[in-house]
């Protein structure tokens, strides 16, 4: 997996984007189905998502959004036998980011959430799935009004690990 974005946002389904790289595909013979659909069978609804800060649960999340970036590198050589595929897929430093947008009702919200300690984010992905973020700090983080009347904010984060169980 080269780059992942999974996202959710209100009244949708949880979306995953993925890049994959391979360094050798074998082709199969077996055909898809006569009622292929883009999306899964039972996809999971916004309202079976959840987002955690610290193990507390934060109910002021209206859109949630995170990338995995490996950087993979392909790394081909000049040889006679099987000069078509790649020697190396090599794995680089892989970064972690997100962002996720909050509604706000009162500055005591914005002062609970958004801090600049680092802190562990979960990511409930449905059933018991979920994405685990450590050492999560937020990005440059601006009101887009006054403090006293803020109502929505997006806050991008880094992450140095990611957790997806």
């Amino acid at each position: 997996m080269d780059r992942a974005t999974v996202q959710c946002s209100i009244e949708d389904v949880i979306k995953a984007d993925v890049d994959l790289i391979g360094q050798n595909l074998v082709v199969g013979t077996a055909k898809i189905g006569n009622s292929y659909t883009p999306w899964s069978d039972d996809p999971v609804a916004f309202y079976e998502s959840y987002v955690k800060k610290q193990a507390a649960l934060i109910e002021r999340v209206t859109d949630w959004k995170f990338v995995i970036e490996n950087h993979l590198k392909r790394v081909p050589v000049i040889r006679s036998t099987n000069g078509d595929l790649l020697k190396y897929l090599q794995e680089r430093h892989r970064t972690v980011t997100g962002e996720v947008t909050f509604e706000f009702e009162a500055k005591e919200e914005f002062d609970d959430v958004i801090d600049d300690t680092a802190f562990t984010l979960e990511i409930g992905l449905g059933s018991t799935n979920k994405a685990v973020f450590t050492d999560c700090k937020w990005d440059i983080v601006s009101a887009p009004t006054r403090i006293e009347d803020l109502v929505a904010l997006k806050a991008p984060f880094t992450a140095k690990t990611v957790t997806i169980d």
